[in-house]
């Protein structure tokens, strides 16, 4: 495409042909030959055409909302020509935030040159398909340019992958699927004298040098636990720390599957359910791992689009009446799971709930309270009261979302 930059030049060298020739000055007319040389020079670069190769790396994939991801362009100039201007820019995916660098890049190529910038993502939950880079180049004169897209897509995933769950002794998990007996395990239960035929990798060898006396080390015996994952999808925790970050239900959702995951490991009955004021998700038992996603998913999409608030009802009674559906569903035997940021009080009266009907009940709660504006700390500080009041009846997993969470399950106690 023509840029028309030199057109001004056009009229320039005119109006001084027609002044010399009416005033009879040959050096006025002579003068028109130098605008008429630009013009010559834009007309003898304009034909040159622009090709240029762009690769985009995608680093690799990570699960949790929140986390960044790194992304490479690298353009090259294969031809064998200069490129005097050329400027690339990505097709970042609208839902994800460029945390950090620029999708872009722009200069000029020798043959065989290239450049390359380097931009951080921050991922939200989902598929997130990275379109076409656009590229514009103009020509070294700059009469002529042009605008093309490159062949180059990626996608990045912000989803756990249940199809590959871990194993049984996941960080998550800690401490909640050993019994008093002794067996086999991880967890240290007592030592007794050796016998014939015991491991000798559970011979402590320690104690053998300093006394000489064979002992054998004693595990805590593994059971499989029997669970039902709860995640709080209320109104009040659709709330994010800043514009920019996931909001606590995207979190949620990632600890939910985090959890069922970890269950299912364990060989025990799990189950999911989302509780929400304007219509909740009953516990859905044995619900096969690749559709866990896809039923949260689904549920959350609702709520978001459903504004409503709970206005003028009884939170408490809506509140009592899901933690007796949800303790008639499943059996006796059924830890609760509760995912909530904790926001408000009624999330602090599920887990009383539970409690009270002798349901063993661990929160993991991710902390989106984190921003430096006044309201942000007004609420972390009503949260961390909250969460001293629970831990007399629930164990609570206080997650910083800006680590990750086996990290707060190591730091903040087992669940």
């Amino acid at each position: 495409m023509n840029t028309n930059r030199f057109r001004p030049l056009v009229l320039a060298s005119l109006f001084l042909l027609a002044a010399g020739v009416a005033q009879e000055e040959a050096a006025v007319a002579v003068s028109a030959v130098i605008p008429l040389t630009y013009l010559l020079y834009a007309e003898a670069t304009g034909g040159t055409t622009v090709e240029v190769d762009v690769e985009r790396r995608v680093e690799a994939e990570a699960a949790s909302p929140g986390s960044t991801v790194e992304v490479s362009l690298e353009v090259m100039n294969p031809s064998e020509s200069r490129v005097a201007d050329v400027r690339v820019v990505d097709d970042v995916p609208a839902a994800l935030h460029v945390f950090d660098g620029e999708p872009g890049v722009s200069g000029s190529l020798d043959p065989g040159e290239t450049m390359e910038t380097t931009y951080t993502v921050m991922l939200r939950r989902g598929e997130h398909g990275f379109g076409e880079p656009r590229v514009h180049s103009r020509n070294v004169s700059g009469s002529r340019d042009t605008t093309a897209s490159v062949d180059e897509t990626s996608t990045v995933v912000c989803r756990y992958p249940l199809d590959t769950a871990p194993e049984p002794r996941d960080a998550l998990l800690a401490g909640s699927v050993t019994s008093d007996e002794p067996g086999e395990g991880v967890e240290f239960h007592s030592l007794r004298d050796y016998r014939r035929g015991d491991p000798l990798s559970r011979v402590d060898w320690r104690r053998f040098a300093k006394s000489g006396d064979l002992s054998t080390v004693e595990f805590h015996e593994e059971m499989s636990l029997d669970a039902v994952v709860v995640l709080d999808g209320r109104q009040p925790c659709f709330q994010a720390a800043t514009e920019r970050h996931p909001d606590a239900v995207e979190y949620g959702v990632y600890a939910v599957e985090r959890l069922y995951a970890a269950v299912t490991a364990t060989g025990g009955k799990s189950a999911v359910s989302v509780y929400s004021l304007t219509g909740s998700l009953p516990p859905t038992t044995e619900l096969p791992a690749s559709q866990v996603s896809s039923v949260l998913e689904s549920r959350v999409a609702d709520l978001r689009e459903d504004a409503r608030t709970w206005v003028g009802g009884d939170v408490d009674y809506a509140t009592d009446e899901y933690v007796r559906a949800v303790d008639e569903e499943v059996h006796d035997r059924m830890r609760v799971f509760l995912v909530s940021p904790l926001l408000d009080e009624a999330s602090s009266e599920v887990v009383r709930g539970f409690s009270a009907c002798g349901r063993d009940v661990t929160v993991v709660s991710p902390d989106v309270t984190w921003s430096d504006d006044p309201a942000s700390y007004l609420e972390g500080f009503h949260r961390r009261r909250r969460i001293r009041g629970l831990r007399t009846v629930a164990d609570v997993v206080n997650w910083d979302v800006r680590r990750s969470l086996d990290e707060a399950v190591q730091e903040g106690g087992r669940p």
